[in-house]
Formats: C-alpha cells, structure tokens, sequence
C-alpha cells in the first residue's frame, strides 16, 4: 500500500491520464466505468479502489498525440503541404477530411488565400486570425488592415494552421529531407537528433496547451518533448518527398523509368471511405494511356493505405505523380 498521499490531477495530468488514454493503454477498461480519476506515484487510481501502473497511459498519451494522420488529411488545395509564410514559419492547410458537408466552399477558401498571398500579412496573430478564426485571436488595428483584402463571408471554421516544424525565426538551409521517419531509424539517433535541432512550433490547440504547461508535461514524462499530429504529418510528408526526390536525381536524364499515377475520389459522407487509385508503368511518365496498368484492380484502397503504398513504391523504384495531371491517362482519374 502506497504511503504516499493521493493527488488531485494539474491540467497536464487531466490531459495525460484522461478517459481515453486509460482506455487505449488498459483495452479491458470501461470508459463509462470511470469516474474519477486521481494520481498516487507511479500509479493512477480510479474510483479510489482500482490502482494501475501510469507507465503505459503516459505512452498512449504520446503515441496518440503524435499519431500520424492519413496522406490527404492535410493536403494542401495545390497539392503540396506548406504554403511559405515568413520567420520560417507555414500554413499547414486541412484537407479533404474536413470539407464536408461543403468540400469546395473550404478548398475555395484556401485557395482565395493562397491567391491572395498569404506572405502579405505581417504578423503571426494576424495570420493566425484568418487560418484559425474559431482561435478568437484578438489582432492589433493594423493587423486588422491588412486582413481586410482577404475578408469573405468566412464561416466559423478552421482553414488550417500556422507552423514551424523547423523551428521559428531564421530559416534552416540544413533540413534533411531524406532523415528516417521514426520506424525506421534508431532510438538514440532520433534522441541525439532532438537535441540539435531547434524546438518545432504550432498553433494547433493541443500543442499550444502543452506549450502552456510544459514544465508539468516535463515533470511526468521523462525527457518529454511537445508534439502534435500535424508536425508528426509534415515529417512523414517530407521523408517522402525526400525519397521521391532522390529517385528522380539518380533517374537517367531524371526522367525515372518506373512510374506509379494517383487519384483520390473523396467520400461523399462523413463516415465513408475515400476511393485511392493507382495506374503504373515501366515506360516513364510519359508513356501513352496503352502502357500503363491498374494496381490491384480487385483491391479497394482507401486514404488510410496511401502512405504504406507510396512507401513501398518508392521503396522498390518506382516514383508518383498525380493521374490529373498527366494528360494521356488524366481522364480515368
């Protein structure tokens, strides 16, 4: 029996050993069972009688936090991640999973402010006010200028939001874009790696909440480190970019012989499933509609497997494009 007495939890703690977390680290837990919930040690105890190890809520906190959305998540309209901002800083837009019920009134959004240019705007609270109205951020009256081009009947929704995964301030020349995403690499790397590169940065609620009470994140996670998932998105967004790239300059005339041809028809309800498309070719992209074939035809893809399918591509040779985009076989996308 701990001697130690039972503690009411901080803000940090209420994050880390909520109902969820519990339930994701303790699968034969019921969330509905739970009714309070309170810290003693290195154990978390519920209902005053049921005491379990925090070890393992705390790593289904972090594995949550840092999870890796799907591919077109956070796509930008134009097709890329990151719309340049300044101070080394980005708009991270959302992506076709929130456009519903009105996909094409929140991409025309996006692109009247990418048209607009965004760069324009000089302040972050100012740029964050636009990208993130439901943020309620109060701006300055020359703030408020400047956004006046880009006022629409802009509804109560979240167009994406403002980042810096290589930190803010000065622009890094030094980005690896070919660096091992997190599965792949060794765990003291990425620790030694972490302590060289400067602090990431998003205007996403849940990481500026950890930014808020960093110093009691840091107090019960040993060498914890704030993160959300749209920074865990872009560095896996770049690890394969980086690959595709490599492909590309060590390609004959970097024109690659192997080729693979996307499409992404996005789901018509909340709910539902996207419909992922592969066409591929061992003639080069710009092979005639007669050389290229479907990937598994009879196998039904969805957004959840375009990046282990873009992984396993580039890994044996072959480089992406988007099937819209390539005339000849543009139509059967």
């Amino acid at each position: 029996m701990s001697t130690k007495t039972q503690t009411e939890l901080n803000q940090a703690q209420a994050c880390i050993y909520s109902k969820s977390n519990i339930v994701r680290a303790y699968p034969d837990v019921e969330a509905m069972s739970i009714k309070d919930i309170q810290k003693d040690g290195d154990q978390i105890v519920i209902n005053g009688d049921t005491r379990l190890d925090a070890k393992p809520v705390q790593e289904a906190f972090t594995e949550f936090t840092n999870r890796v959305p799907h591919f077109f998540e956070y796509l930008s309209p134009t097709g890329g991640a990151l719309t340049p901002w300044r101070d080394n800083c980005y708009v991270l837009w959302k992506g076709w999973s929130y456009t519903y019920p009105q996909r094409k009134n929140l991409i025309g959004l996006q692109n009247f402010c990418i048209n607009k240019g965004i760069h324009k705007i000089p302040y972050i609270d100012g740029l964050q006010a636009l990208i993130q109205p439901t943020a309620k951020i109060n701006c300055k009256l020359h703030e408020q200028e400047v956004l006046k081009p880009f006022k629409l009947p802009f509804e109560e929704c979240d167009l994406g939001y403002v980042v810096a995964p290589d930190g803010m301030g000065k622009k890094r020349e030094d980005v690896d874009l070919l660096t091992p995403f997190k599965e792949d690499v060794d765990e003291d790397e990425i620790e030694e790696k972490k302590k060289e590169e400067p602090e990431p940065w998003c205007s996403c609620p849940s990481f500026q909440k950890q930014l808020r009470f960093a110093a009691q994140y840091k107090e019960e996670i040993k060498d914890y480190r704030i993160g959300c998932k749209h920074l865990s998105w872009i560095r896996k967004f770049r690890h394969i970019s980086g690959l595709r790239t490599r492909l590309h300059e060590e390609a004959k005339g970097n024109m690659p012989d192997q080729a693979v041809a996307w499409g992404f028809k996005p789901p018509t309800q909340e709910g539902l499933p996207g419909q992922f498309k592969l066409l591929y070719t061992k003639s080069g992209y710009m092979a005639p509609a007669r050389d290229w074939r479907w990937y598994k035809p009879d196998q039904n893809f969805t957004e959840e497997d375009a990046w282990p399918l873009f992984t396993s591509m580039l890994n044996n040779g072959y480089t992406y494009y988007t099937g819209s985009s390539l005339s000849q076989i543009a139509p059967f996308f």
